[in-house]
């Protein structure tokens, strides 16, 4: 799973998305963090757009954690299959955990059984 986070510090979440210096990412897999940068937004604010369609890895759900994005965004994004969550969250770090833990949780609550 890839989580992409805004941030103008790269310890909090930006408090508006469309308004970011940078964006956080970071390559998780079985609850483990991989890989984690930090990249500058660009001159075009629309870079996150352009990264989803050219560094599309099939393997890899896109998920966007974030406090605040314009309705128009968000539906650009969920048409190139990010998951867009929203959260009232500062600290990145404790944005993901409780993401991570709910979607264990989620995953844990599903039944294999007849």
């Amino acid at each position: 799973m890839k989580i992409i986070i805004p941030t103008n510090d790269g310890l909090s979440i930006s408090p508006d998305f469309e308004s970011t210096s940078s964006y956080r990412f970071l390559k998780v897999v079985n609850g483990v963090v991989l890989e984690d940068t930090v990249e500058p937004v660009g001159s075009n604010h629309n870079s996150l757009l352009a990264l989803g369609n050219n560094d599309r890895d099939p393997l890899y759900h896109q998920t966007l954690i974030t406090r605040e994005i314009l309705p128009e965004t968000e539906r650009d994004l969920l048409r190139l299959e990010y998951e867009v969550v929203h959260t009232r969250e500062t600290n990145i770090i404790n944005a993901v955990m409780f993401y991570l833990k709910n979607l264990a949780t989620m995953e844990s609550n599903y039944c294999c059984c007849p």
